[in-house]
């Protein structure tokens, strides 16, 4: 009796074989790989959990208030001091009187008090009218004999043309000197008026001082020099 082979059966047997295959080859594939991760010491790191931003939202940060504790009250004033009690103090008159004092004077004692008297002071006052003038020896031709011969005129003023009339005024003294020099009055040129106090002041001599009832007095004096061109 001969034997037929089934031909589903070869079928089974191929795709189990292939299937066999298969799996062989994967295992070997998963050894080589893990056995090529060992060697280079890189292993992946095992994913624990996924962080998704989709869903977050702007949050509001309210904001923080620190409220400083307030201060604490001031301490209470310290109590007023006691009242200050015054006891009555009680004033006695003393009777008694006190002896009399009494100074008793001799008869023939004199007292003499020393009256002090305000001495007169004596102002000696410039006179500006005297009953008799201050005159100077030899009379007024001597004065204006002597001015004219000593007064110069100064050139400044005679190269300008500058001419006219300087009051000079001074004190004929008590004694005859003369003091307190000096010009009144406008001055045509302060030159002119420089030259005239210069040369009064060294009119030579002393003169006859004013009287008045009869004394001699402090008086002015004014003496017009004229300065003429020629």
């Amino acid at each position: 009796m001969e034997l037929k082979k089934n031909p589903d059966a070869d079928t089974n047997n191929i795709g189990t074989r292939a299937g066999y295959v298969g799996i062989g080859l994967l295992i070997a594939l998963a050894v080589v790989l893990i056995s090529f991760e060992l060697k280079s010491g890189i292993l992946p790191l095992p994913v624990l959990a996924e962080f998704d931003d989709g869903g977050m939202e702007d949050e509001v940060v309210e904001e923080i208030m620190v409220n400083t504790p307030p201060p604490p009250p001031p301490p209470p004033p310290p109590p007023p001091p006691p009242p200050v009690v015054v006891q009555d103090v009680e004033i006695v008159e003393d009777d008694k009187e006190e002896d009399d004092i009494s100074l008793e004077q001799n008869e023939d004692t004199v007292i003499v008090q020393d009256v002090w008297e305000e001495p007169e002071i004596e102002i000696d006052a410039i006179a500006d009218i005297v009953e008799q003038k201050a005159e100077y020896p030899g009379g007024q031709s001597a004065l204006l004999s002597w001015l004219n011969k000593n007064i110069e005129y100064p050139e400044i003023a005679a190269e300008s043309n500058i001419q006219g009339r300087v009051f000079v005024q001074f004190v004929v003294e008590k004694n005859g000197t003369i003091s307190d020099v000096k010009t009144i009055g406008k001055v045509p040129h302060k030159a002119l008026g420089k030259e005239a106090v210069k040369k009064v002041k060294r009119i030579p001599g002393k003169w006859a001082p004013g009287k008045n009832n009869g004394k001699a007095v402090r008086s002015y004096f004014k003496l017009p020099v004229m300065f003429r061109l020629k």
